[in-house]
C-alpha cells in the first residue's frame, strides 16, 4: 500500500502529505535477543506480529531442568480429549483455507500416538514407535493445536479448553518451535515440519505486511524446490498419501506466493512455468491400501473448494508476470487478458452453483446438528476424520456452511483476479481515461467490497474470520474507489463507491484493521497496517472534499447483504435467503435488470430531499453507526488524521 507499491492506484501527489516522522519501522529490522538455547530462528514468528511467545519460554525444561528432549516435549502437551477437540477445531476452521495434509494419515497417526503414549502424558513416558519412525509428528500436532487456540472464535474456546488455563497459543508455539529444532527443521525437513511451518507461521500473515514481512514464503518455497514437490518423480518409492500430500504442499505455497505478490507488488517467486503445471491436488483423500484406487470417489468440499482457487490463482499469476513484463501497452492488449478471465469465470461460476445447489437443498438445513458422515466403509473414530461431501443428501452443518461461504469465496477470487488486471494500470493515463475500462475497474472493484463484506460479516463466516479478514484486508479495492472519486468525483460511480468505502470503514477497529462485528479474534495491526489505514483515510477526506460532502459523515452502503452481486451472479443459496438478510428476495436476470434496481445515492444514504445532510449517520435499524471520527483523529495524531 506505499506510495511505490505499482498496484496502488493513488496518485504520488495525493500521497505527499504522508507523515515522516516515525511512520515506518526500518525495512531490515534486527532480531532482539532472546535468551533461549536451540531455538529456531526460522520458527519465529514475524517482529510486526507482537505474539510474546518467549513469555512462555524457557531455556530448560522445567521438570528436569536440563535441556529438552523429545520426552520433555510430550510433557508439556494438553490430554487427548482437549487435543481431539482442538483438531476438530483446526480441521473446521484451518484445514478447509489451508488444505496441506492427508486427513487419513495424520488421523492414524493421532491414533496411533495416543494408544502409544497413553494420556495424560508424563514426563518421562516411553517413546513410541510411531514418534521412533517420525518424530516430526509432535512438531505438526503442536503447530495444529497452536492454529486452532489462536484462530477458534473466542467464545468457543472455555469450552473446548475444559478449564486448563496452563494451556495458551504462546506455549503450544513454543512446544512447536522446539520440537522443530529438535527434529532437524529447517536443514532437515520433511512432510510433516514444513506443513507444521506453514500452518503455524499462517496465522501471523497480514495483507498490509506483505512486503516486509513473510519471509515464510520464501523459506517454504524454498525448502520445497529442497525436497523436489514440484517435480514429477513416478519411479520414486513415495507412498500415494505422500505424493498427495507432497502435491498439496506444493500448491498451497504457490497460492501463498502469488496472494502476496499481488498485494506486496513484488514479483512472484517461481516464474519457470513448469512450476505451475504440475500435477493438480486431488479432491478426496485416496489411501495406500484403498480398493477403489482409480474410481470415483466422494469429492470431499474443502478439496474441491482449495482446487478452484488454485485454478484462479494460477491467472492471477499470469497477469502479474504481464505487469511486470510491461504486456499491457494499449487498452487493446488489457481486452484480450479480460477476455480470457471471463473463461475462468465461468468455470468458477460453474462451481459456485454446485455449492449453492448443496446449501439449498430442501433436505439439507443450516441448523443442522452435524452428523458424522464418512467415504466408504471406514467409519471414522474421530469427528475431524470424517468427509465433507457434496452430496445434497447429507445433514452436516459444518458442511453446508462451508459450502454457502466459500461459494462467496470463490467469487471474491475472480474479482481479484480482474483487480490484479486492472489495478496497475490506473496510474497511467492511457489506460485511465479509457471509459471501457475505467468502468470496468471500477465496478469490479465494487463489486469486490461487496462481496468482502459478506465473506467477513455473513452469519456462516464465523469459523473463518482468522482468514477474512484475518490476514486479508481490502485495501487496494478501497484505494482504486478513491482514485477514481479524486478523478471523477461527480460520475455515476461515484455514490456507490463512497458507500462502500464507509461501509469497510464502519467495519474498522483501531489497532486492529477491518474485523467482522461477531466474536472476531483479536488482530494486531503493525505500524506498516496503521500507514496504510491511515492513507486511506486521508485520500478519503480529500475524495469526499472533490464531491461536496462533508468526510464527518459517515453513510454505509448496505448493499452487502443483498443476495445477488453487483456483476449479477447469485451468491447466496435461496434457502439461505431469508436467513442472512432481511432484504426481499429478488432475482434479476442480467447487470443491467441489477443495475435498474439499485437505490439512487439520496435513497441509499438515507437522505430524504436532495441536498439534506444529517450531522450524524444512521444505520438502516435508524441508530448510530457507532464509529467516533474524533478518537479516530486522536490516535492517528493531528499531522495524519482525518481533521485538521
Amino acid at each position: 500500500m506505499g506510495s511505490t507499491f505499482w498496484a496502488n492506484a493513488i496518485s504520488s501527489e495525493c500521497l505527499s502529505d504522508a507523515p515522516t516522522r516515525g511512520s515506518s519501522p526500518s525495512r531490515w529490522p534486527a532480531r532482539g535477543e532472546i535468551n533461549l538455547d536451540r531455538v529456531n530462528q526460522r520458527f519465529r514468528p514475524p517482529n510486526s506480529s507482537n505474539f510474546s511467545w518467549s513469555n512462555a519460554a524457557s531455556p530448560q525444561c522445567k521438570y528436569c531442568g536440563s535441556r529438552y528432549s523429545i520426552s520433555c516435549v510430550l510433557a508439556l502437551l494438553p490430554a487427548q480429549a482437549v487435543c481431539e477437540k482442538l483438531c476438530e477445531v483446526f480441521f473446521s476452521t484451518v484445514f478447509p483455507l489451508t488444505p496441506v495434509l492427508h486427513l487419513p494419515r495424520f488421523a492414524r497417526d493421532f491414533r496411533t500416538f495416543w494408544n502409544e503414549t497413553g494420556s495424560p502424558i508424563g514426563h518421562d513416558a516411553e517413546v513410541g514407535a510411531l514418534l521412533r519412525r517420525n518424530p516430526s509428528f509432535v512438531c505438526l500436532l503442536s503447530s495444529i493445536l497452536f492454529a486452532s487456540l489462536v484462530s477458534a472464535p473466542p467464545s468457543r474456546l472455555p469450552n473446548i479448553l475444559e478449564g486448563d488455563r496452563d494451556l495458551t497459543p504462546e506455549k503450544m508455539y513454543f512446544v512447536a518451535m522446539v520440537s522443530a529444532t529438535l527434529t532437524g527443521f529447517p536443514r532437515r525437513p520433511s512432510l510433516d515440519t514444513l506443513a507444521a511451518y506453514i500452518v503455524a507461521q499462517s496465522q501471523f500473515i497480514r495483507e498490509e505486511d506483505f512486503s516486509d514481512g513473510p519471509d515464510f514464503i520464501s523459506t517454504a518455497f524454498r525448502i520445497a524446490l529442497g525436497m523436489g514437490l514440484h517435480r514429477q518423480l513416478p519411479h520414486a518409492t513415495f507412498t500415494v498419501e505422500e505424493r498427495e500430500m507432497r502435491r498439496r504442499l506444493w500448491w498451497y505455497i504457490l497460492h501463498l506466493d502469488i496472494m502476496s505478490s499481488a498485494s506486496s507488488g513484488l514479483s512472484p517467486l517461481f516464474i519457470d512455468e513448469k512450476m505451475a503445471n504440475a500435477d493438480p491436488i486431488t479432491q478426496y483423500d485416496q489411501l495406500d491400501d484403498d480398493p477403489h484406487a482409480g474410481v470415483d470417489r466422494e469429492v470431499d468440499a474443502r478439496y474441491l473448494v482449495a482446487s478452484k482457487r488454485y485454478d484462479v490463482t494460477k491467472e492471477i499469476r499470469r497477469i502479474i508476470r504481464s505487469h511486470f513484463e510491461d504486456v499491457f501497452k494499449s487498452p487493446t492488449q488489457v481486452r484480450v487478458f479480460a477476455e480470457e478471465l471471463k473463461d475462468i469465470a465461468e468455470r468458477t461460476s460453474a462451481t459456485i452453483e454446485m455449492l449453492l445447489d448443496t446449501v439449498a437443498s430442501p433436505s439439507n438445513n443450516i441448523v443442522d446438528r452435524i452428523s458424522a458422515s464418512s467415504d466408504g466403509s471406514r467409519a471414522p473414530s474421530t469427528k475431524f476424520e470424517r468427509v465433507w461431501k457434496t452430496d445434497p443428501a447429507g445433514k452436516d452443518e459444518e458442511v453446508m456452511r462451508f459450502c454457502s461461504w466459500s461459494a462467496l469465496l470463490l467469487h471474491l477470487m475472480v474479482h481479484k483476479a480482474f483487480g490484479s488486471l486492472y489495478h496497475p494500470l490506473f496510474r497511467e493515463p492511457s489506460m485511465a481515461y479509457d471509459l471501457h475500462l475505467r468502468t470496468s475497474a471500477v465496478k469490479h472493484a465494487q463489486a469486490f467490497l461487496q462481496v468482502f463484506i459478506r465473506v467477513c460479516d455473513d452469519p456462516v463466516s464465523e469459523p473463518f474470520h482468522w482468514m477474512y479478514p484475518g490476514t486479508y484486508q481490502p485495501l487496494q479495492a478501497v484505494a482504486l474507489l478513491l482514485a477514481d472519486i479524486l478523478q471523477h468525483p461527480s460520475s455515476n460511480e461515484a455514490s456507490l463507491s463512497r458507500g462502500l468505502i464507509d461501509a469497510i470503514f464502519d467495519m474498522y477497529e483501531l489497532d486492529e484493521g477491518m474485523v467482522s462485528r461477531n466474536d472476531p479474534p483479536k488482530r494486531n495491526l503493525s505500524a506498516l497496517g496503521k500507514d496504510a489505514w491511515s492513507m486511506l483515510a486521508r485520500t478519503r477526506k480529500r475524495a469526499l472534499e472533490r464531491m461536496g460532502q462533508d468526510s464527518h459523515v459517515f453513510l454505509p452502503q448496505r448493499l452487502a447483504m443483498s443476495d445477488f452481486c453487483l456483476c449479477g451472479e447469485r451468491i447466496v443459496a435461496h434457502s439461505l435467503s431469508h436467513v442472512t438478510t432481511n432484504e426481499p428476495p429478488f432475482s434479476p436476470s442480467s447487470h443491467g435488470q441489477w443495475m435498474d434496481k439499485m437505490p439512487t445515492a439520496l435513497d441509499a444514504f438515507g437522505l430524504a430531499e436532495e441536498g439534506q445532510r444529517p450531522t450524524v449517520a444512521q444505520d438502516e435499524a435508524g441508530g448510530s453507526t457507532g464509529f467516533d471520527w474524533l478518537e479516530w483523529d486522536a490516535s492517528v495524531g493531528p499531522d495524519i488524521g482525518l481533521m485538521p
